[in-house]
């Protein structure tokens, strides 16, 4: 059986067009993968604790040399890792803001991506440990212009930074779809998402 890891980042909870363009992806997969199973982790309701000095420490230290403070710091971050680590494939639903991914998404990888665990080092270069291997990344965007290479596609450093740092945790196929002018033209917004049930933008 098939896993799907869906993590969405928007702070809006109803109304958010990331969430609505995932959804549609999400129903993509359920019709190929009809038993597969979904581990959902939703970043506006649970918010993922930022990293602090004794988390570092741990993340850098042996497991058999740290130190309850340490274990008790570093708790949340494993648990995380072993969710990401349960899912084949990885669906991100991320809204712009301010030019680049919330604040909560980049909690999220700062506590997930860790030598040994995500990663390896072997003194001379870097190697990708995530169990998946295929990503799927929506991003949605307030206004437009940011997608096929429209006037803003150079202030987008969401998707960039998302599709190196999955690289980076050893993800090979990554996806990404679009949808724009969220905040200033929603009719045709919503006229994007209605176009179709699969909407990949492959635009760079």
């Amino acid at each position: 059986m098939t896993t799907l890891f869906r993590l969405d980042a928007s702070a809006r909870l109803e109304d958010s067009f990331s969430r609505m363009l995932a959804d549609r992806v999400e129903d993509k997969w359920r019709q190929d993968h009809p038993d597969g199973t979904i581990i959902r982790r939703d970043l506006g309701v649970e918010h993922v604790p930022p990293l602090d000095q004794t988390a570092i420490a741990g993340f850098f230290s042996h497991p058999d040399l740290l130190s309850p403070a340490m274990k008790t710091a570093t708790a949340a971050s494993d648990d995380l890792v072993d969710e990401l680590q349960k899912a084949e494939t990885l669906l991100f639903a991320v809204p712009l803001y301010n030019f680049g991914i919330p604040g909560t998404l980049k909690a999220w990888f700062d506590q997930v991506v860790r030598i040994n665990k995500t990663f390896a080092f072997d003194g001379s270069s870097f190697t990708g440990l995530v169990r998946a291997k295929t990503a799927h990344v929506v991003c949605a965007y307030g206004a437009s212009g940011y997608l096929n290479d429209g006037a803003f596609s150079k202030a987008d450093f969401a998707r960039p930074y998302m599709e190196f740092i999955l690289k980076f945790m050893g993800i090979e196929e990554i996806h990404h779809y679009g949808v724009e002018g969220t905040t200033t033209d929603e009719v045709s917004a919503r006229a994007q998402l209605a176009e179709t049930d699969f909407r990949e933008d492959r635009a760079a």
